[in-house]
């Protein structure tokens, strides 16, 4: 049960909650979210769980069912590797406007999220901070347009999928991330040397590393339905 709830907050707190169960697979795809237990467990009535599904079903982490409960959505990574197309079409543009407007204050930053990524101690939180440390390196951009178009590529259906396809590269995981925190180190250095060209190449690498990632999770999450259909 959640306490302190403020009057009129109750669904987005429980959405919060939800969320975080799905993301770290507490809650798996394909399992059903009852509405009464969830109302009876959280110490609320059942109209702000209802509130709080429809948030999660416009997220696209429920799907909603008429006559039954709502249920898991599967993780979505052919969306993810999607949304990785467009990152590497605009997001080094972005980078490369920031270069020579990042300061001091902004490149510490920046610096800060990185040793919270390679210190975290979850999936969830590492991809949330990996999140975090992209739009510090982007946010300096003056091209605002491009700039919501690339963040908004980072929502949380891409967050679900970088988590699922983290887990499903358990084998490379060491590897994965000792490669992707040098390339970011490398994105980083080129930045406090206003390395443009360095900067760009790095981070066009980068996201061509995760988009492999997330093709083999995407391999892999069709394996596991080809072998469940065949028992």
């Amino acid at each position: 049960m959640i306490e302190s709830i403020k009057y009129g907050d109750a669904a987005s707190v429980l959405a919060a909650d939800l969320t975080e169960r799905i993301l770290s697979g507490e809650l798996k795809a394909g399992s059903t979210t009852k509405i009464r237990l969830l109302a009876e467990e959280f110490g609320m009535s059942i109209s702000p769980v209802k509130d709080a599904l429809r948030i999660l079903a416009g997220h696209g982490l429920i799907i909603e069912r008429s006559g039954r409960s709502p249920m898991v959505a599967s993780p979505n990574l052919k969306t993810a590797a999607e949304s990785n197309e467009i990152r590497l079409a605009i997001e080094p543009i972005v980078l490369a406007d920031s270069v020579s407007r990042h300061n001091q204050e902004s490149l510490r930053a920046a610096e800060a999220l990185l040793e919270k990524t390679a210190n975290a101690q979850s999936p969830v939180d590492r991809v949330r901070y990996n999140r975090e440390f992209h739009f510090a390196l982007i946010s300096e951009s003056s091209k605002m347009a491009a700039l919501q178009i690339v963040k908004a590529q980072y929502g949380i259906l891409a967050l679900r999928a970088h988590v699922v396809a983290f887990h499903q590269n358990t084998t490379a995981d060491v590897w994965e991330c000792a490669s992707e925190e040098s390339q970011h180190r490398l994105i980083l250095n080129s930045l406090k040397q206003s390395d443009a060209d360095t900067a760009v190449f790095a981070l066009e690498e980068h996201i061509r590393a995760t988009q492999r990632r997330i093709q083999k999770g995407l391999q892999q999450v069709n394996a596991d339905n080809v072998n469940t259909e065949m028992l």
